[in-house]
């Protein structure tokens, strides 16, 4: 698994920004970078705007 940790800020208000992590499993992880534009456009909300983009591997899960 993956994670994506995007800075996103609103674009009204540049001041008002947030880390943003979203976990995911992508089809081959070097493609990560690749994957995060799609994988982030379906959970950043609309009138706001990703400023800085990285990638790392997500924690498995407790318990597995």
């Amino acid at each position: 698994m993956m994670r994506i940790i995007a800075l996103i800020c609103e674009l009204g208000a540049p001041d008002g920004c947030v880390e943003h992590v979203h976990d995911f499993v992508p089809r081959q992880p070097i493609a990560c970078i690749f994957a995060a534009g799609p994988e982030l456009e379906r959970v950043v909300p609309e009138g706001w705007t990703i400023v800085s983009v990285r990638c790392t591997t997500a924690p498995r899960p407790a318990g597995r």
